[in-house]
């Protein structure tokens, strides 16, 4: 039972403390070789290190002649880690001569996913009866203790529950100590980064000064100010709460008189104003203002206590929001200072030499650019990162920057050389700027890092690379928050930032799993919990967001799930030219991750070891989803498209799997393709679903979005990313859309968005000025955009290419590559194979075009038949055009052989056939143009114009 009496009938908490220390120590003692667990109830860290000192002190009086105590310690961290794994790695690691009397777990408070690690120890409670050979002790906050209670009752059931209480002035010392932690560590890196204190760490200083206040024990106006200061730095908070602490903080430092914290709390109240910049974009100008003024506010509190070495630290930080505003003046005259404070600081005088950099570049001085930049570099390069294995906080503060700064200055360095002309070593040092840089600390630089480079790329004609990286810039926006529609590229999930102020916030990331489809999500993952769904296969027409679901949405739901006690290792492919090899790979890295204790797992490319390899993950209570994104590639890619011996032995692969316990497998793939799985059904022993694998409970259709969800997904996209939508002109978005069909295609949705977003169009009236078919202008100017990622010298063949993949019918027909090659040269245009490959290859990335699979060459088809018309207005009088000018210029070129022959010295009716079809070809053609007033003389010889009479008497010639 757990321990409910009143704080205020206990005896006192040092009495109750030994009590429990003792108790435990005993049971340890009695328990050797045998896994008891012992769950210790306490709530804070000051707490739990006075109990493990008392404990081992008590140790002596109770083991006797044991020798000192040891143990070995084990904390949990991370989205779902195992209680037993960690036990057995902790143990394997282990490399005393001694056993250790028992061990001891930290951490299981702070999990984000409690209760799933709660679960997988209720389920495994026998394994740690046979693979645990010692005590261990359990550290507990209240509440994780409640929840171990009602989550795991059977593994609670097996120990002992002892409650630890902290004394009122070790716990007002903690928080003491914990205050003055977090300002010197603020006060120490100045203005390198947002340091944020972890979620738990603030639970436990609000836990404390409640629990101060009930014990009538307040803590002072400067403690207080303390614990403000150090609550607000919890990234995991709203942001308007983060702020009611900070300035409750500025208030309390204020009437206590310390300047110096003062000033920290007005620096870090300017990095809340600046998260607001990153979350709502369109207060950008309004954030940025007042971060200035918090700045300069923090600036004049360290002037005012006298400390230059503080404003030295922080003076960068009033830099960084100048060069936001582009205020070039005042960030010269402030740099220009700095440089003075930091004479003998490499770091921030580098940073220094960038602020001024930035102004050259503004006023296009690019040798003063080049110059400071190269200066910048040299000040970067002197630094070394430190050799003590605990660095101190100034010590990472270094090394981060060096991390992080290279490619600030390498990004305006390669500006200084655009400027200069210097094209190619521009180039060079913004692929060594995106090659080092970090997006996960600050993405907005890498983003502008890669637009730069994308547009050098582009005026130096390399179109390919220019496309890819403005692929990956886009890939980069869709990530971090910046763009809420990605076209028709996959959906990715997003990522958190090392750097908080850029950071989402939890119910963000949450929510963008994949947008709209969540529900699917879920009942996806309620079926792979449940032991009946062997093989699930989705499908659904192309462009629906199959593949988003997968990678968005399913796999990172399933990194986070645990069945009946089982870890979940979700494994997806995608290419299947060399599966098994691929698979295996990707098998070991994933279970590896997840069980280090096996060492280097080098599974071989073959069926038989991976089903073996397998099987042994499941011994260790592992369940492995694997996942077969696009398989309708599997069918005509390479070698398994054209042979189907080739496909066998993965049939065979699929049959093992689905006759392992702890394995199960999902397809997905475009339904006009589900066909295919018959060949599978057909030549494969699938027990495991009936021999039938369409059945309509193995399947999982996947449609278009109806009105109401399309409505929720723009609205969730826009409101993410701060690129807000009036509500009027979502209701008019998406009745267009949904105007043909009643429903509303995602990949429709995504597009359409996208342009609208480059467009900047947030506005119902921005949006009606578009035209009587808005929607349909925003579909073409999406084309002329991606016909313009060809390069300008190819733009007039992606047109017509682009209209070549349409027919009279204002259909889209399939087209392989060899008929398009041939209509081509129809039309008198013969381009490079690279030139061809470039513009099919970018109609795919873009998501105008799908490439579809065939067993004899694949062919590409335009996304959709509403684009049909559009390229058609678009293209087809010049198309017409075309073909008429090079028809008249084939009859010119007809009519000009025909000029240069002679006549022929036998007669005409002796002549050839088709030379008599030419003479009668060209008179007709003379005569036409003699009725048009023309004179066919010029085209026609004289002697050509009639042919030669017959002499009477000879018979006509026979056909």
């Amino acid at each position: 039972m757990v321990d409910s009496a009143d704080p205020a009938d206990r005896p006192s908490p040092s009495d109750t403390n030994l009590k429990a220390a003792l108790q435990i120590a005993r049971t340890i003692a009695r328990s050797s070789g045998q896994f008891v667990p012992i769950f210790a109830r306490c709530n804070y860290g000051i707490t739990i290190e006075r109990a493990l000192q008392t404990l081992s002190d008590l140790w002596p009086q109770v083991a006797g002649d044991r020798g000192p105590l040891r143990w070995i310690s084990v904390t949990l961290a991370g989205d779902r880690p195992s209680l037993f794994h960690g036990l057995q790695q902790a143990i394997a690691a282990d490399q005393h001569p001694e056993p250790p009397a028992f061990a001891v777990v930290f951490g299981l408070s702070c999990l984000e996913d409690l209760e799933g690690t709660l679960v997988a120890a209720n389920v495994m409670r026998n394994e740690f009866q046979r693979g645990i050979s010692m005590p261990v002790v359990l550290w507990l906050s209240d509440g994780a203790l409640a929840t171990l209670v009602r989550i795991a009752p059977d593994f609670y059931s097996y120990g002992t529950t002892k409650r630890f209480e902290a004394d009122p002035e070790d716990l007002a010392a903690a928080v003491a100590t914990r205050v003055d932690q977090a300002m010197e560590r603020a006060l120490e890196i100045g203005a390198g980064r947002f340091l944020a204190t972890d979620g738990a760490a603030s639970r436990e200083v609000a836990a404390a000064r409640q629990e101060l206040r009930d014990r009538q024990r307040p803590l002072g106006p400067a403690l207080e100010a303390g614990v403000e200061f150090v609550l607000a730095q919890n990234p995991d908070l709203p942001l308007e709460t983060s702020k009611i602490h900070y300035e409750r903080s500025l208030a309390l430092f204020r009437s206590a008189g310390d300047r110096v914290r003062e000033g920290c709390v007005w620096f870090y109240l300017n990095l809340w104003w600046r998260r607001v910049a990153v979350r709502q974009r369109d207060r950008y100008d309004e954030a940025y203002g007042h971060a200035r003024y918090c700045c300069d506010r923090a600036l004049a509190c360290f002037k005012a206590a006298d400390r230059e070495d503080l404003t030295a630290r922080f003076v960068s930080g009033l830099c960084a929001v100048l060069q936001r505003q582009k205020a070039w003046e005042e960030l010269e005259r402030v740099a220009s200072h700095a440089m003075a404070l930091h004479r003998r600081d490499p770091i921030r005088l580098a940073y220094d030499c960038g602020s001024l950099a930035m102004v050259a570049l503004a006023r296009e001085h690019w040798d003063d650019a080049l110059t400071l930049t190269d200066r910048a570099l040299a000040l970067y390069g002197r630094v070394r990162p430190p050799r003590s294995g605990h660095p101190s906080g100034w010590e990472r503060f270094e090394r981060e920057l060096q991390l992080y700064h290279q490619e600030f200055y390498l990004y305006l360095r390669g500006r200084a050389l655009t400027g200069l002309g210097r094209i190619p070593e521009a180039i060079d040092d913004l692929n060594r700027a995106r090659g080092t840089g970090h997006p996960e600390y600050e993405p907005e630089l890498y983003v502008r890092i890669l637009e730069t480079l994308r547009r050098l790329l582009f005026a130096m004609g390399d179109y390919r690379q220019a496309y890819e990286v403005k692929q990956e810039r886009q890939a980069i926006e869709a990530e971090y928050g910046f763009r809420p529609f990605t076209g028709a590229v996959r959906l990715r999930p997003l990522k958190r930032p090392i750097n908080p102020a850029w950071d989402l916030g939890p119910r963000d990331r949450d929510g963008a799993i994949a947008a709209g489809r969540e529900e699917d999500v879920r009942e996806l993952v309620r079926r792979v919990a449940q032991p009946r769904y062997k093989l699930i296969v989705i499908h659904g027409a192309s462009g629906v967001g199959k593949s988003s679901l997968l990678w968005a949405g399913l796999v990172p739901a399933l990194a986070r799930l645990t069945v009946d006690g089982k870890t979940v290792i979700p494994v997806a492919l995608r290419r299947y030219g060399n599966w098994a090899r691929d698979l295996s790979r990707k098998l070991a890295r994933e279970t590896q991750a997840l069980l280090p204790n096996l060492g280097t797992w080098d599974i071989e490319p073959t069926p038989e070891a991976i089903a073996a390899a397998l099987r042994v993950s499941g011994q260790r209570n592992c369940l492995t989803v694997l996942i077969f994104d696009q398989l309708e590639e599997f069918f005509f890619e390479g070698e398994t498209g054209r042979d189907r011996r080739v496909r066998q032995p993965f049939y065979q692969f699929i049959g093992r799997c689905m006759a392992l316990p702890d394995v199960k497998v999902i397809f997905a793939l475009r339904e006009d393709y589900l066909h295919c799985l018959l060949e599978l059904d057909r030549l494969t022993d699938l027990g495991a679903i009936d021999e039938d694998i369409l059945r309509r409970d193995v399947r999982y259709a996947l449609g278009d979005f109806c009105r109401d969800r399309a409505r929720q997904v723009l609205i969730d996209l826009t409101a993410r990313s701060q690129f807000y939508l009036e509500p009027d002109l979502i209701d008019a978005l998406v009745e267009d859309l949904a105007a043909e069909l009643g429903e509303v295609r995602p990949i429709e949705l995504q597009v359409v968005g996208a342009q609208l977003q480059s467009d900047g169009i947030t506005t119902l009236a921005a949006y009606r000025q578009l035209g009587r078919h808005p929607k349909q202008t925003l579909v073409a100017r999406s084309l002329a955009a991606v016909i313009a990622d060809c390069g300008p010298p190819h733009e007039r063949l992606a047109a017509i290419c682009l209209y070549l993949l349409t027919n009279e019918q204002n259909l889209r027909p399939l087209r392989t590559r060899r008929e398009l090659e041939k209509e081509l040269h129809q039309l008198d245009l013969e381009p490079e194979p690279a030139t061809l490959s470039l513009i099919l290859d970018i109609f795919v990335g873009s998501g105008l075009a799908f490439l579809v699979p065939e067993e004899t060459e694949p062919y590409y088809q335009l996304v959709h038949d509403y684009l049909v018309p559009f390229i058609r207005d678009r293209q087809g009088a010049e198309i017409e055009r075309l073909r008429a000018t090079l028809e008249s210029d084939r009859q010119y070129r007809r009519l000009e052989r025909l000029r240069s022959r002679d006549r022929p010295p036998w007669p005409y009716w002796l002549a050839p056939r088709w030379l008599r079809q030419s003479w009668r070809r060209v008179r007709r053609v003379s005569e036409r143009l003699l009725a048009q007033g023309q004179r066919p003389v010029a085209l026609l010889p004289p002697r050509l114009q009639r042919p030669p009479q017959r002499p009477p008497g000879d018979a006509p010639p026979e056909s």
